[in-house]
């Protein structure tokens, strides 16, 4: 099994809140992360100019098994044209958070 989290950024706060939400209650991750929108700012090329904006980042912990799970959430609630949806793999550390991450899932 690859964990995975997947990254996105919105300006919205109901848009980070009906994407994790979704994501929580249908067991496609135990856990959202959301950075505080005075920690991010984005500058981003948008039609020729340089933009900046004040985001939330959301940190979405899954597994592969999930992964499309989470890209179609995130794509039907978004608020952007073009959201920024990445994903890495990643390690856990600690067996009782593994435990804990294994028994929230679907």
């Amino acid at each position: 099994m690859v964990y995975k989290i997947v990254k996105t950024t919105t300006d919205s706060k109901s848009t980070y809140e009906k994407i994790s939400k979704e994501i929580i209650a249908k067991g496609f991750s135990p856990c959202v992360q959301i950075a505080n929108i005075d920690g991010c700012e984005s500058k981003y090329l948008w039609k020729g100019k340089v933009e900046t904006e004040k985001e939330f980042v959301l940190e979405i912990k899954t597994t592969s098994r999930f992964l499309k799970n989470v890209i179609h959430v995130i794509k039907k609630y978004h608020n952007y044209d073009i959201p920024e949806i990445i994903s890495y793999d990643f390690e856990i550390l600690s067996e009782k958070y593994e435990k804990w991450f294994h028994e929230n899932l679907e």
